[in-house]
This record gives structure tokens, sequence and C-alpha cells, in this order.
């Protein structure tokens, strides 16, 4: 249970985190770029699609933190990813787009970021997780 409570707690920082981010983006007068679309501007013509797809990744994620992996180093990852995830679904249920802030190469926000280096640890981790079942 205080396992559950901690990963809760890491969902709801990376949430938090993403909208303080937001906000000094608009404070300090960075550029803001409206996606409609998925990860890199895909889809901008298909908003519903990529409000779906976000609702089925947080899905996921959520299932796998709390029925997959016993693991606490790789749910912390999940949850990480899970709150990057759940914070462009809030942006895309109120407003109906993200915001993205970050532009360098492409356009892209701190949730973005969250959700490709927490999916990237977890499965890093569950590859060596693997490796040592197998190797013994």
């Amino acid at each position: 249970m205080q396992k559950n409570l901690k990963l809760l707690l890491i969902f709801i920082c990376s949430l938090l985190l993403e909208f303080i981010a937001l906000s000094a983006a608009k404070f300090l007068g960075i550029e803001l770029k409206f996606n409609y679309g998925i990860a890199f501007g895909l889809f901008n013509d298909f908003k519903y699609i990529a409000l779906i797809l976000s609702c089925v990744a947080l899905a996921v994620i959520l299932c796998l933190i709390f029925y997959k992996f016993k693991d606490f180093k790789i749910n912390l990852a999940l949850a990480l990813a899970g709150g990057g995830a759940a914070a462009n679904f809030a942006e895309r249920l109120y407003l109906g787009y993200v915001i993205d802030y970050v532009n360098i190469l492409y356009s892209f926000n701190l949730a973005d970021v969250e959700i490709i280096l927490g999916l990237a640890v977890a499965m890093g981790l569950y590859l060596l997780e693997r490796k040592r079942e197998l190797d013994c």
C-alpha cells in the first residue's frame, strides 16, 4: 500500500510539474504552439483520435503499474510516464489541444519528455530484469 502511495505522489508531482512549466513558459514569453495531434504534430486533423489515444495510453500505463510489474523501480518510471500522459490528456480534454513550449527541432512540452523518459527507463529496467532471469 505504501508503494502505491509513493507512485501516486510521483504521478501527481509529474502532472503538477507540467502545469508549472507551462505557467513559467507563459510568464517568460516563450512561444506557445497548439498541438491538436499527437507527438510531433502527427494527426493534427484528427483531434478526437489524439484524445482517444491519450486515454488508451494512460489506461495502459496505469494497468501496467498496478497489475503487471512488481518491481518498484519499473513502476516508478511508469508513474513518471503516467503523470506526463495524464497532463497531456487533461490538456486535450480541457482545451482540445496540448500546448507545446519547447521548440528544439520539434515542438514538445515537459509532459512529452516525462512520457518518453519514463517509458525508456521502464523498458530498460525490464530488459535488464529479463536478462538477469535468463542468465540464472
